[in-house]
């Protein structure tokens, strides 16, 4: 069995065809083709950064502290800053 579909055999038939494809690919059909798939591409992104974010804060939730958070703190810096703090108290 051949998927192919017949040539057209004579000119009205190919005008028709022509006519019909022109029909289906003008250009309103496709700005609001268009507009439709940027909103639901939009829509997916947010839904599906915030299933991400959520997962990452639960998992950030269950331990007890954050390594970064910990290694900030043993910075030079913050000791600076906390001694600076204290002098100002003073």
């Amino acid at each position: 069995m051949s998927t192919k579909k017949s040539l057209p055999e004579d000119t009205g038939e190919l005008v028709s065809v022509l006519k019909s494809i022109d029909k289906k690919m003008s250009f309103k059909r496709y700005a609001v083709r268009g507009f439709i798939q940027g909103v639901f591409q939009f829509l997916g992104a947010t839904v599906g950064i915030a299933i991400l974010f959520f997962i990452v804060g639960r998992i950030l939730d269950t331990l007890e502290t954050v390594p970064l958070i910990n290694f900030i703190e043993d910075t030079e810096l913050v000791h600076v800053i906390r001694e600076a703090g204290e002098q100002v108290n003073e």
